[in-house]
């Protein structure tokens, strides 16, 4: 659920939903559909996550992660600097920096607004030692640990 009260789905071969129950008794539910008749290029959707400005980040099967401001869907991949374009697991901190969850492991980058990521992407992969498929990330409320759920044991990642 947003902070507007919507719920948003992603499917895997229709791309997302966006949910508006409406909230007085005369407003009709609203639906959105996002998908490729409206500038989303893969419609695989396996991560949502609304970032503290209010935008989507959408994570898919092998296109990377699009952020979504509304109207305008930019991609982040390969080509940026992510290891991987199946993306599981999206995260914020409170610095701002992006965590994702991909096939290929856990990365960080630093000013995501930026595109030219060098200097400021941290990819944990099985190459330095990380697990490889990192599916979920969860934050810890009282901390600013957070662990990543695996297929097998679960991991915690100290920023300090």
């Amino acid at each position: 659920m947003d902070r507007s009260g919507n719920l948003w789905f992603g499917s895997r071969e229709l791309g997302i939903v966006s949910y508006n129950p409406g909230k007085q008794e005369e407003k009709e539910p609203e639906f959105t559909i996002i998908n490729r008749a409206n500038g989303l290029p893969r419609e695989d959707i396996t991560a949502i996550y609304e970032d503290r400005e209010g935008s989507f980040w959408f994570g898919t099967n092998g296109g990377g992660v699009y952020q979504y401001r509304g109207r305008c869907l930019e991609q982040f991949g390969i080509r940026e600097g992510l290891p991987d374009e199946v993306i599981w697991a999206i995260y914020e901190d409170k610095k701002g920096s992006f965590w994702f969850g991909s096939e290929s492991g856990l990365t960080k980058v630093a000013n995501i607004d930026d595109k030219q990521t060098s200097g400021r992407l941290n990819a944990m992969t099985r190459r330095n030692g990380a697990a490889e498929t990192v599916l979920s990330i969860l934050k810890k409320v009282v901390t600013e640990n957070f662990g990543w759920r695996f297929t097998e044991p679960v991991y915690v990642y100290s920023a300090h």
